[in-house]
Protein backbone atom coordinates (compact mmCIF):
# COMPACT_ATOMS: atom_id res chain seq x y z
CA UNK A 1 0.00 0.00 0.00
CA UNK A 2 1.60 3.26 -0.76
CA UNK A 3 2.34 6.03 1.95
CA UNK A 4 -0.85 8.64 2.09
CA UNK A 5 -0.01 12.14 1.53
CA UNK A 6 -2.93 14.50 3.48
CA UNK A 7 -3.41 17.42 1.52
CA UNK A 8 -4.79 20.78 2.31
CA UNK A 9 -6.10 23.09 -0.37
CA UNK A 10 -6.48 26.74 0.71
CA UNK A 11 -8.94 28.30 -2.28
CA UNK A 12 -12.15 26.01 -3.67
CA UNK A 13 -13.22 28.35 -6.50
CA UNK A 14 -12.07 27.75 -10.22
CA UNK A 15 -8.61 26.50 -9.34
CA UNK A 16 -10.18 24.34 -6.40
CA UNK A 17 -12.15 22.36 -9.02
CA UNK A 18 -8.80 22.28 -11.26
CA UNK A 19 -6.65 21.06 -8.29
CA UNK A 20 -9.37 18.79 -6.71
CA UNK A 21 -9.86 17.38 -10.66
CA UNK A 22 -6.38 16.47 -10.76
CA UNK A 23 -6.04 15.44 -7.06
CA UNK A 24 -9.24 12.75 -7.60
CA UNK A 25 -8.00 11.35 -11.05
CA UNK A 26 -3.81 11.62 -10.57
CA UNK A 27 -3.56 7.57 -10.32
CA UNK A 28 -5.23 7.49 -13.39
CA UNK A 29 -2.51 9.53 -15.57
CA UNK A 30 0.77 8.91 -13.01
CA UNK A 31 2.07 7.33 -10.35
CA UNK A 32 3.12 9.60 -8.42
CA UNK A 33 4.61 7.03 -5.42
CA UNK A 34 2.41 7.92 -2.93
CA UNK A 35 -2.06 8.21 -2.40
CA UNK A 36 -2.87 11.70 -2.32
CA UNK A 37 -5.83 12.30 0.40
CA UNK A 38 -8.04 15.15 -0.13
CA UNK A 39 -8.01 15.89 3.48
CA UNK A 40 -9.58 19.75 3.86
CA UNK A 41 -10.91 22.25 1.58
CA UNK A 42 -10.30 25.51 2.90
CA UNK A 43 -12.86 28.34 1.49
CA UNK A 44 -15.56 30.97 1.87
CA UNK A 45 -18.72 31.17 1.12
CA UNK A 46 -22.15 29.17 1.72
CA UNK A 47 -21.19 26.77 -0.96
CA UNK A 48 -18.28 25.56 0.78
CA UNK A 49 -19.83 22.54 1.97
CA UNK A 50 -21.47 21.02 -0.84
CA UNK A 51 -18.12 21.97 -2.90
CA UNK A 52 -16.65 19.80 -0.92
CA UNK A 53 -19.09 17.26 -1.16
CA UNK A 54 -19.05 17.31 -5.19
CA UNK A 55 -15.35 17.59 -5.34
CA UNK A 56 -14.79 14.51 -2.81
CA UNK A 57 -12.73 16.86 0.26
CA UNK A 58 -13.62 14.63 3.59
CA UNK A 59 -14.04 18.09 5.40
CA UNK A 60 -13.76 21.60 4.93
CA UNK A 61 -12.79 25.10 6.88
CA UNK A 62 -13.28 28.41 6.28
CA UNK A 63 -9.92 29.62 8.15
CA UNK A 64 -6.30 28.87 6.50
CA UNK A 65 -4.80 28.81 9.61
CA UNK A 66 -6.59 25.82 10.67
CA UNK A 67 -5.40 24.03 7.43
CA UNK A 68 -1.23 24.93 7.62
CA UNK A 69 -1.25 24.24 11.68
CA UNK A 70 -3.67 20.94 10.96
CA UNK A 71 -0.88 18.26 12.02
CA UNK A 72 -2.67 15.87 9.49
CA UNK A 73 -1.67 17.24 6.68
CA UNK A 74 1.19 16.89 4.68
CA UNK A 75 1.08 19.34 2.36
CA UNK A 76 -0.77 22.10 1.06
CA UNK A 77 -2.00 24.14 -2.44
CA UNK A 78 -2.49 27.48 -2.22
CA UNK A 79 -4.67 29.08 -4.72
CA UNK A 80 -6.10 32.26 -3.58
CA UNK A 81 -5.45 35.59 -5.35
CA UNK A 82 -1.71 36.46 -5.22
CA UNK A 83 -1.77 39.16 -2.68
CA UNK A 84 -2.54 36.00 -0.22
CA UNK A 85 0.16 34.02 -0.84
CA UNK A 86 3.34 35.34 1.07
CA UNK A 87 1.46 35.05 4.17
CA UNK A 88 0.10 31.35 3.49
CA UNK A 89 3.35 30.16 2.59
CA UNK A 90 5.41 31.52 5.25
CA UNK A 91 3.08 30.09 7.55
CA UNK A 92 2.30 26.54 6.20
CA UNK A 93 6.83 26.29 5.86
CA UNK A 94 7.02 27.38 9.59
CA UNK A 95 4.31 23.89 10.13
CA UNK A 96 6.70 21.97 7.94
CA UNK A 97 3.99 21.34 5.43
CA UNK A 98 5.14 21.22 1.84
CA UNK A 99 4.04 23.72 -1.07
CA UNK A 100 2.02 24.16 -4.26
CA UNK A 101 1.55 27.62 -5.02
CA UNK A 102 -0.73 28.69 -7.48
CA UNK A 103 0.47 31.76 -9.77
CA UNK A 104 1.61 34.38 -9.46
CA UNK A 105 4.02 33.46 -6.52
CA UNK A 106 4.24 36.65 -4.80
CA UNK A 107 3.56 40.66 -5.52
CA UNK A 108 6.96 41.22 -5.66
CA UNK A 109 10.66 40.02 -5.87
CA UNK A 110 10.97 40.47 -2.02
CA UNK A 111 7.72 38.37 -1.26
CA UNK A 112 9.07 35.11 -3.46
CA UNK A 113 12.20 35.70 -1.58
CA UNK A 114 11.35 35.95 1.30
CA UNK A 115 8.96 32.26 0.87
CA UNK A 116 11.95 30.58 -0.99
CA UNK A 117 13.60 31.02 2.35
CA UNK A 118 11.63 29.90 4.32
CA UNK A 119 10.59 26.95 2.17
CA UNK A 120 14.69 25.90 2.10
CA UNK A 121 14.73 26.48 5.57
CA UNK A 122 12.09 23.82 6.72
CA UNK A 123 13.55 21.69 4.54
CA UNK A 124 10.48 21.61 2.31
CA UNK A 125 9.65 20.42 -1.27
CA UNK A 126 7.97 23.90 -2.68
CA UNK A 127 6.64 24.55 -6.10
CA UNK A 128 4.83 27.57 -8.15
CA UNK A 129 2.13 25.35 -10.70
CA UNK A 130 2.93 26.46 -14.11
CA UNK A 131 1.00 24.08 -16.23
CA UNK A 132 1.49 25.84 -19.79
CA UNK A 133 5.13 24.22 -19.56
CA UNK A 134 3.91 21.19 -20.23
CA UNK A 135 1.85 22.30 -23.79
CA UNK A 136 3.98 20.28 -26.58
CA UNK A 137 4.73 24.14 -28.39
CA UNK A 138 6.15 25.00 -25.00
CA UNK A 139 8.13 22.03 -24.32
CA UNK A 140 9.61 22.24 -27.95
CA UNK A 141 10.42 25.91 -27.54
CA UNK A 142 12.65 24.83 -24.83
CA UNK A 143 14.46 21.78 -25.90
CA UNK A 144 15.82 24.30 -29.14
CA UNK A 145 16.60 26.83 -26.29
CA UNK A 146 18.45 23.60 -24.42
CA UNK A 147 20.10 21.92 -27.67
CA UNK A 148 21.30 26.00 -28.57
CA UNK A 149 19.20 26.07 -32.06
CA UNK A 150 17.72 29.52 -31.37
CA UNK A 151 20.99 30.95 -30.73
CA UNK A 152 21.71 33.31 -27.58
CA UNK A 153 17.94 34.53 -26.64
CA UNK A 154 17.86 38.32 -26.03
CA UNK A 155 13.92 38.84 -26.37
CA UNK A 156 10.65 37.08 -26.04
CA UNK A 157 7.88 38.27 -27.10
CA UNK A 158 4.41 36.18 -25.50
CA UNK A 159 0.87 36.01 -26.13
CA UNK A 160 -1.90 34.69 -23.67
CA UNK A 161 -4.57 33.55 -25.87
CA UNK A 162 -7.68 33.93 -24.31
CA UNK A 163 -10.54 35.71 -24.95
CA UNK A 164 -12.98 35.53 -21.98
CA UNK A 165 -12.18 39.22 -20.50
CA UNK A 166 -13.09 40.61 -23.82
CA UNK A 167 -16.90 39.90 -23.21
CA UNK A 168 -18.30 43.05 -22.54
CA UNK A 169 -20.44 41.11 -19.88
CA UNK A 170 -17.19 40.12 -17.75
CA UNK A 171 -17.01 41.57 -14.52
CA UNK A 172 -13.84 43.21 -13.22
CA UNK A 173 -11.81 40.29 -11.46
CA UNK A 174 -8.85 40.56 -9.27
CA UNK A 175 -6.67 39.10 -12.22
CA UNK A 176 -6.80 42.84 -13.69
CA UNK A 177 -5.69 44.62 -10.36
CA UNK A 178 -1.78 44.35 -10.01
CA UNK A 179 -1.92 45.55 -6.34
CA UNK A 180 -4.25 42.15 -6.08
CA UNK A 181 -2.24 40.04 -8.78
CA UNK A 182 1.04 41.31 -8.48
CA UNK A 183 3.15 43.89 -10.32
CA UNK A 184 4.32 43.47 -13.10
CA UNK A 185 2.73 40.84 -14.13
CA UNK A 186 0.44 39.95 -17.14
CA UNK A 187 -2.72 39.74 -15.07
CA UNK A 188 -2.16 37.03 -13.16
CA UNK A 189 0.24 35.11 -15.51
CA UNK A 190 3.82 36.87 -14.43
Amino acid sequence: MKRAIHIGLIGHKFMGKAHSHALRDLAMFFDPGVQPVMQTLCGVGDDLEETARRYGWLSTTSRWQDVVADPAIDAVSILTPGRLHCEMALAAAANGKHILCEKPLALDAGEAARMYAAAEAAGIRHMVNFNYRRVPAVALARQWIEEGRLGRIFHIRCSYQQDWPLDPETPFVWRFDKSVAGAGSMADKG
